[in-house]
């Protein structure tokens, strides 16, 4: 069995380019660490990617919810955010969904295909209208997301005022069985299923308001609402998954569900206790730092742990997923949009493996971030220094919008490249206290079969501070799986000089409106570089790494029995409202290998002409934006045609997809 892994031309390779390109910005070499990975089965535990979601909250007030939502900036929000590769962000949690059911007045007598008029109950006679939730929740679904469907809102703005009151609440049951069942029926239980579904945001805070919306809520209230969602959704399908109770403040909420599941009768179906909650929840968030939110979040994950041993909720998972660096989403903070916020999330997620699943055995159910908002429009400070995923500037003269990755959202696609299996790493300081951290990872196509992936992904990380330099990284790997003794192998680096469109904008001057060409500047800096190297043998030879202060790199090697690339499927087009040049938004879904060097999206004026390639950079997101040139749009006629396909990290290139051509209204 190899005893090493990856050096000669490879070793060339990431030295050359990095130093290269580090040594323009002439930064002071951090410190030096030698670590090893002992790759032997016996060093391996199960790895989940429990990290994979986002979330946002509408601005006031919500009866414009649907014009916010429906908006193009949203949209391109979204299938910016569902472009990241394997899933790597699944669910985007949205605050007051429920206020985009409208009120219907006066009700029709009958139901339509929009609108459903209640018949009994506390809601008889009155009216709602799906119309604006629909159109929001395919916005959702069809970029590739989700939706974190948090229940909460006042459909129709005022139906509901007192969940104190019998007849409100189990007209509440009947509401959310009516709604699940709407999109059960729109698009199919298995989809539905598949969403995650979450009882009122942070109720300690918000029953004292009126839950912000008008009904009148106390403990009891609350834990009346949670037995009609629950028991709706269960009504509809055993296999819905929800939780809560999204707890902050001094979490009197969650403690009390607790005990009501224990002791307690379902108010609306009189059983004992409480049907399976997937999953127990609690809000806390960090103070520009990622070990307060552990130092915060732990003890409550104990406590929630010791009061339900032994009960029908100790199968329940843990979570925070709103496990934010920092409170305020719209507070501006120059760590937010550089490579310093995008390093704290595998900071923050390796704290959370080892404090709670390693240490403590905690089921973990998800570590979410609350940064799925759009950055305000003023196109100055607040387009990248928010909490937020993209930069988006509003073109006043042309009415567009400009949409464009952050650093700490290319780093969710690095994330998403680790396997799941993972490996205990030596010479590493304490998780707690590390400036530099190591999450070494294998994938096996399935249990039965040899290990054809190996992802090592590496942090330096110092918060939020200042710090800067780069850490001279050895990777030592012994005991290296047979299977990958022929492998291809690329090394990602994310940094404030490589994959930044943040430092691009800068360097140009931080124009307020950029021309298309400084766009294209801006697309092209967002891209992830990568140095690719396809080794025959490897030798027992260390691998060299130098990760800059602040930043991520991920070695990412696959054996050469990998299976050729697949063409993409699925391939969508959007028409943007940019008209000079004009853009098309082009969206695929990703084959089933990983080993992806980039997609190539290839552009056709006509359905029979032949194709060309437009982006002229690698990606490994599955959506790019094409800004045509003058000569592309007129040889279009507004009906431009497109395909991709995939390219290995061997060089293989899959067969086109079957092009998709822009309709007239598209």
């Amino acid at each position: 069995m190899a005893s090493g892994f990856v050096g000669g031309l490879l070793v060339l390779v990431v030295v050359v380019v990095l130093t290269a390109q580090c040594n323009a910005a002439s930064p002071t070499v951090h410190d030096a660490k030698a670590v090893t990975i002992n790759l032997a089965p016996s060093n391996a535990r199960d790895f989940k990617h429990f990290w994979k979601s986002c979330g946002w909250c509408p601005p006031e007030p919500h009866v414009d919810f649907d014009k916010f939502f429906l908006q193009e900036d949203m949209l391109q929000n979204h299938e910016t955010i569902g472009s990241v590769p394997h899933g790597g962000i699944r669910y985007v949690r949205i605050h007051y969904l429920i206020d985009l059911v409208k009120n219907v007045a006066p009700a029709p007598s009958q139901n339509t295909s929009n609108i459903t008029v209640f018949g009994s109950g506390f809601l008889a006679g009155k009216a709602v209208d799906w119309s604006a939730l629909d159109k929001a929740l395919d916005q959702v679904v069809n970029a590739g997301l989700k939706p974190g469907f948090e229940v909460m809102g006042n459909p129709g703005d005022s139906l509901f005022d007192d969940f104190g009151k019998h007849d409100q609440v189990m007209s509440w049951h009947d509401f959310i069985y009516t709604l699940v069942s709407r999109y059960v029926q729109r698009y199919g239980k298995s989809e539905v299923l598949a969403w995650r579904f979450e009882s009122w945001n942070e109720p300690e805070g918000q029953c004292p308001k009126q839950l912000t919306v008008g009904i009148k809520c106390n403990m009891l209230a609350f834990l009346n609402y949670f037995d009609a969602t629950i028991s709706a959704l269960r009504r509809i399908d055993d296999g819905m998954v929800f939780g809560g109770p999204a707890s902050d403040g001094d979490h009197a909420m969650l403690f009390a569900l607790i005990e009501h599941c224990k002791s307690g009768r379902n108010y609306v179906t009189g059983q004992a206790g409480c049907p399976r909650i997937d999953y127990l929840n609690a809000h806390l968030k960090g103070n520009s730092d990622t070990q307060a939110i552990t130092d915060k979040e732990l003890p409550i994950a104990l406590k929630v742990q010791a009061m339900v041993k032994g009960t029908a909720l100790e199968h329940s998972k843990w979570g925070n997923d709103e496990a934010d660096p920092l409170v305020g989403w719209n507070r501006i903070e120059e760590w937010r949009a550089d490579a310093r916020y995008a390093a704290m999330v595998p900071k923050a997620i390796l704290k959370h493996q080892v404090a709670f699943i390693q240490d403590n055995g905690i089921d973990y159910e998800l570590l979410g971030n609350d940064n799925g908002f759009l950055p305000y429009g003023d196109n100055q400070d607040h387009l990248f220094s928010q909490r937020t995923l993209v930069a988006r500037w509003d073109m006043n003269l042309t009415h567009t919008v400009e949409v464009v990755r952050k650093p700490v959202l290319n780093v969710m696609a690095l994330l998403a490249k680790l396997g799941t299996r993972l490996y205990n790493v030596t010479g590493t300081d304490p998780v707690k206290t590390a400036t530099v951290g190591v999450i070494a990872t294998t994938l096996s196509a399935s249990s039965s079969e040899p290990v054809n992936e190996l992802a090592v992904l590496v942090y330096n990380s110092d918060d939020s501070s200042n710090a800067n330099g780069t850490t001279n990284l050895t990777l030592n790997l012994v005991d290296v799986p047979s299977s990958l003794s022929d492998a291809a192998v690329a090394v990602f680096h994310l940094d404030n000089t490589h994959g930044s469109a943040y430092s691009a904008w800068q360097a140009m001057g931080r124009p307020t409106y950029p021309s298309a060409a400084q766009f294209a500047t801006l697309r092209k800096a967002m891209e992830i570089p990568m140095a690719l190297s396809v080794l025959k043998t490897l030798p027992a030879e260390p691998l060299h790494l130098e990760v800059a202060l602040p930043g991520v790199a991920l070695v990412h090697a696959c054996a050469k029995t990998y299976p050729e690339p697949e063409a993409p499927t699925g391939v969508r087009l959007h028409r943007t409202p940019t008209k000079t040049p004009p853009e098309i938004l082009v969206r695929w879904q990703e084959p089933p290998q990983r080993c992806v060097k980039t997609y190539v999206v290839q552009f056709m004026p006509q359905q029979d002409a032949s194709p060309s390639r437009v982006n002229a950079n690698d990606t490994i997101f599955t959506g790019f934006l094409h800004a045509m040139t003058a000569d592309q749009a007129h040889a279009a006629s507004n009906q431009p045609c497109y395909a991709v396909t995939t390219v290995d990290y061997f060089g293989r290139e899959s067969k086109p997809s079957p092009s998709v051509c822009l309709q007239s209204g598209q």
